[in-house]
């Protein structure tokens, strides 16, 4: 908790594996993970969940935020970020006050309304990564978060991901080793 660790590796090091892996797309061939959610600590009853033997309640204290956007092309930033939220079980105000949140702090303001088809690749990125954070997840898997974002873009993400390695665990995968640092 508290820290980011930024994989770093060429095309087919198995970056993106891992996290299919971790997030229960699917399962390891060998080796074992376990997430220990927010405010438990070790004398917190259960300490931790295993993606093998417990991958429903894994999923519930992980945000992903994958290589290739999954994003509805119909869909706004605010229509996802409600979607999202209301599958991690909030209500309604505070799903759309934790939309507005993230749209904020993404600086996606402009396109908050527009459907995702319409965005460049950058905010795609963005919008994915809102997406992961949805639910204030003990461990954010972010695969290659700043793909076709602008040095300007990169740089706010990256400020962004600081600011939210606080109190949970960040895993980063890039081809750049300033991003992971």
């Amino acid at each position: 908790s508290g820290e980011c660790f930024g994989p770093l590796g060429v095309n087919g090091a198995g970056k993106t594996t891992t996290f299919k892996m971790l997030s229960g797309q699917f399962p390891p061939t060998s080796g074992d993970a376990s997430v220990t959610p927010r405010g438990l600590d070790a004398t917190s009853t259960p300490t931790s969940f295993n993606i093998l033997t417990n991958l429903a309640r894994v999923r519930q204290h992980v945000g992903y935020c994958p290589q290739f956007d999954a994003l509805q092309g119909t869909m706004t930033a605010v229509d996802h970020l409600l979607l999202y939220a209301s599958l991690r079980g909030f209500a309604p105000a505070r799903a759309v006050s934790t939309a507005r949140d993230l749209i904020d702090r993404l600086g996606i303001q402009k396109y908050a309304t527009l459907p995702a088809s319409g965005y460049s690749g950058g905010t795609k990125r963005k919008l994915s990564v809102a997406i992961s954070l949805v639910g204030d997840p003990a461990v954010v898997l972010l695969d290659e978060p700043s793909t076709g974002m602008d040095p300007t873009s990169r740089r706010q993400l990256w400020g962004v991901l600081q600011s939210t390695c606080r109190g949970r665990a960040v895993v980063l995968t890039s081809h750049s080793m300033e991003e992971c640092e």
